[in-house]
C-alpha cells in the first residue's frame, strides 16, 4: 500500500481533492499568489498516459484557506512533468496568470487577468518570465518534445514523421514581448554551437531547455544540450543576457541535470568537476562494441551514490557567477541528484530525490548557514511510474513567504498537490 512518512513536527496538508487528479508541475515557479492565499494548479482527466493532441488539462486557482476551486479556463499544450507552464506575472504576481495552449495547431500564451476577467493571447509560447512580467524566454517546443518527449507537448504523427534539422541557423532560445506580443530569436543554435566549442558537437542534435530567470531578470540560466556518439547526451550551463544575447558558461562538465539561483550571482547545480564520460571517449576507449554496450547498460540502471559522488564526482555544487568559485554543498548530506529551491533570502533550499525503484523519494530542507539537513519524510509513488514521463516527482516549491513548500505526490493514489507549513523551522 502506498503512503508518506513525515517526520515529527510537520504536517502534509492537501490543498487539492482527493477525487479527482491534480498537480502543478516543475519546481522553477512557485504556484503561489504574492500574499501565498491562492495557488495554481492543473486538473488532469487521467494518469495512466501521456497527453496526446486535444487532451485538456484545467487551469484552476485554489484558495488556500477554504480550499474553494475556480477554473480558469482548459490547455491543448501540457504534460506531466511541466503542466503548460502555468505561472503568475510579475511585478506583482496577483493579477495575472500565464499558461500555454495550442490555437490552430500553433502553440500560443494565454494571458488571463483576474481582476477584469480578461483574457490575451500571445502568438508563442512561454518559458520563463522576468520578475517584472513584461518579457519572456522560449524556445521550440516541437524540438523539445521530439528530443525529450514528455517534457515538451504533443505532436500529429504529420510533424513528428518530419527531419529535424542538427543545428539550425533559425531555431534557438527567442525572446518574447508580453506587452506587444513581439517575437525575435535571441540566440541561435549555430551561435550556441559556436560558443566554446567542443568536437561532440558536430554529430548531435542540439537541443535547450529548463530556461530560468534569475532573481533580478539581469540573467537567464539554460541547458544547452545534444546527442554524443557513444549514446546519451552531453549537457552544459550557461547563462544569457535576455537584453543583449550575450552567452556565459557555468560548467560544460557534461552534467547539470538541475539547478536553481540562490542570489544574482550564484547557481546551484547538481554536477561533476570534469566529463569523465566524454575524457574516456576522447581516447577512444568506447571504439570497443564491448565497452559502448556496458555504458548502455549502466545507462539503464541506478548507479550507486557513493560511486557518483567518490568517482564519477557528480554532487551539488554552488557555482559563483562573479568570482569563478566553485563550492561543493554538502558532501556526504546530499548525495543524491533531485529538484532544488532556494527562499528568496538564500538561507534555506528544499530538496527532493528521484523515486526508488521501489517508488520511495525523499523530501528535505539544507540550511546554507549550519550547512545542516533536516529531513521532512518519505514519499510512496505507484512503481509503475518510475523512469516514465507520467512519473509524478515531487518538485518541491517555496511559497512566497519562504514559510511553506508544496508539492505533487500520488502517495494516497491520486495526483494531489500538498502544502507543508516549515515556518516553526526557518524561522528560527
Amino acid at each position: 500500500m502506498l503512503g508518506a512518512v513525515l517526520s515529527d513536527s510537520f504536517t502534509l496538508n492537501p490543498v487539492t481533492p482527493a477525487d479527482s487528479h491534480h498537480f502543478y508541475g516543475y519546481y522553477d515557479k512557485s504556484p503561489w499568489n504574492a500574499d501565498d492565499q491562492q495557488l495554481l494548479a492543473h486538473s488532469s482527466p487521467f494518469v495512466d498516459r501521456r497527453p496526446d493532441v486535444g487532451d485538456r488539462a484545467g487551469i484552476c486557482l485554489f484558495d488556500t484557506e477554504t480550499g474553494e476551486r475556480t477554473v480558469l479556463g482548459r490547455t491543448d499544450a501540457w504534460n506531466f512533468q511541466q503542466g503548460s507552464m502555468l505561472q503568475w506575472l510579475g511585478p506583482d504576481y496577483n493579477a495575472r496568470v500565464a499558461f500555454n495552449d495550442r490555437q490552430d495547431g500553433q502553440f500560443v500564451t494565454r494571458i488571463h487577468d483576474l481582476e477584469t476577467g480578461t483574457r490575451r493571447t500571445i502568438d508563442a509560447p512561454v518559458y520563463t518570465v522576468s520578475p517584472d512580467g513584461t518579457t519572456a524566454l522560449t524556445l521550440d517546443f516541437e524540438r523539445l518534445e521530439r528530443m525529450r518527449p514528455g517534457y515538451g507537448y504533443a505532436l500529429p504523427d504529420s510533424v513528428t514523421d518530419t527531419e529535424l534539422r542538427s543545428i539550425p541557423e533559425n531555431d534557438g532560445i527567442y525572446r518574447l514581448d508580453l506587452e506587444s506580443g513581439d517575437q525575435e530569436l535571441l540566440v541561435s543554435f549555430s551561435e550556441l554551437c559556436s560558443f566554446r566549442h567542443l568536437d561532440s558537437m558536430a554529430g548531435g542534435d542540439h537541443w535547450v531547455n529548463h530556461l530560468m530567470f534569475g532573481p533580478n531578470g539581469e540573467r537567464v540560466a539554460f541547458l544547452h544540450r545534444w546527442t554524443v556518439e557513444h549514446g546519451g547526451f552531453h549537457t552544459r550551463l550557461l547563462t544569457i543576457d535576455p537584453d543583449s544575447g550575450d552567452v556565459e558558461c557555468v560548467t560544460d562538465s557534461g552534467r547539470a541535470p538541475h539547478f536553481t539561483w540562490r542570489s544574482p550571482t550564484e547557481i546551484l547545480a547538481w554536477s561533476r568537476q570534469q566529463d569523465t564520460i566524454t575524457d574516456a571517449s576522447k581516447s577512444g576507449v568506447f571504439d570497443n562494441p564491448i565497452l559502448k554496450l556496458a555504458l548502455s547498460a549502466v545507462r539503464a540502471i541506478e548507479i550507486p551514490s557513493w560511486i557518483r559522488q567518490n568517482v564519477i564526482g557528480d554532487r551539488f555544487y554552488l557555482f559563483d557567477l562573479d568570482s569563478g568559485e566553485i563550492t561543493d554543498v554538502a558532501p556526504g548530506t546530499i548525495d543524491r541528484d533531485g529538484h532544488p529551491s532556494v527562499t528568496r533570502n538564500g538561507r534555506w533550499a528544499i530538496f527532493d530525490t528521484y523515486p526508488t525503484d521501489d517508488g520511495v523519494r525523499e523530501l528535505f530542507l539544507y540550511d546554507f548557514d549550519t550547512e545542516s539537513r533536516i529531513d521532512l519524510g518519505t514519499f510512496d509513488s505507484p512503481t509503475e511510474f518510475v523512469r516514465t514521463a507520467r512519473r509524478c516527482d515531487l518538485h518541491p516549491r517555496w511559497n512566497r513567504a519562504g514559510t511553506s513548500v508544496c508539492i505533487d505526490s500520488m502517495h494516497e493514489g491520486t495526483r494531489r498537490v500538498y502544502e507543508i507549513d516549515v515556518g516553526d523551522v526557518v524561522d528560527d
